[in-house]
């Protein structure tokens, strides 16, 4: 049933979004409420989801249903739909019924770009540190196409360019306390092959000796598997069910300091919160 369903939004709907992560989620969240007017329009639209695990697919489902209220209906493209049944319904679309307003989290992604072309309007939210690519990467036609993005314009060759002030997430941050803690945010590069497992525990064994007096915990990526994380059994591990940029705002308490390796997360959590937790990459 979910596969017709995917089949005939496809087909027939006028507003499309496709998106990949959770950070284009949060960032189409924002233009969603940036765009208070057209709230009828927005509720219509459907959401379509390419994540690379099921784990990053579960955390959007949760984010809909707690920061969207579940008003827009997510569809997973991962486990019901081809690459190359997309590309035929979009290219019959082009010529008979295109798309008013398409919505996209990944300019790079072959899928996305079909949406790309064949909508009237469209909408690139960006993706943390991806963006930094658009320069070099995207010669897509850029004509009735704006960018939403949290950085500055400068670093964009394209003048339609919405600033992103997350202003609906700081809207839904309450009275929090500061406790004496640390959250290390944990990184997939030991199941990519990027660091040798003996050498990321030698790392984090490092932070826990340096931040002793503190209550530390680790957040997991959700790309890192359980079989990884069963050998991380000398951390105290918290598997929230929201990425941690949304996990924060919803917690009473917030720790005092966060520890990561290059994560985008960075970047939002600075913005959201300023100088009120210490940042250490």
């Amino acid at each position: 049933m979910n596969f017709i369903k995917i089949l005939y939004f496809l087909i027939c709907k006028k507003e499309i979004v496709f998106i990949a992560s959770t950070l284009q989620y949060i960032n189409f969240i924002e233009y969603k409420n940036l765009n208070k007017q057209n709230q009828s329009f927005f509720k219509k639209t459907k959401i379509f989801i390419r994540c690379n695990s099921r784990k990053e697919a579960k955390l959007i489902y949760n984010m809909n249903k707690k920061m969207n209220k579940g008003l827009n209906q997510i569809l997973d493209l991962r486990k019901n739909m081809y690459n190359f049944l997309i590309f035929f319904l979009f290219k019959l679309r082009k010529f008979f019924n295109p798309i008013d307003l398409g919505i996209i989290g990944d300019y790079n992604n072959y899928t996305f770009k079909e949406l790309y072309k064949v909508s009237k309007n469209r909408v690139i939210l960006d993706d943390g540190t991806n963006a930094l690519n658009f320069k070099n990467l995207f010669n897509l036609n850029k004509k009735n196409s704006k960018l939403f993005s949290f950085f500055d314009k400068k670093i964009f060759n394209h003048n339609k360019i919405i600033k992103n002030d997350f202003r609906f997430l700081k809207a839904n941050i309450k009275n929090q306390k500061k406790e004496a803690s640390l959250y290390i945010l944990g990184n997939p590069w030991v199941q990519n092959g990027i660091v040798d497992f003996e050498n990321y525990v030698l790392t984090l064994k490092k932070i826990l000796k340096k931040y002793k007096k503190l209550k530390i915990f680790y957040l997991p990526h959700p790309k890192e598997t359980n079989e990884i994380l069963k050998k991380y059994s000398f951390l105290n591990i918290i598997k929230p069910n929201y990425p941690i940029e949304i996990f924060l705002i919803t917690k009473a308490i917030i720790p005092g300091h966060i520890v990561g390796f290059n994560s985008t997360a960075f970047i939002l959590i600075k913005k959201l919160y300023e100088n009120k937790i210490k940042l250490t990459n």
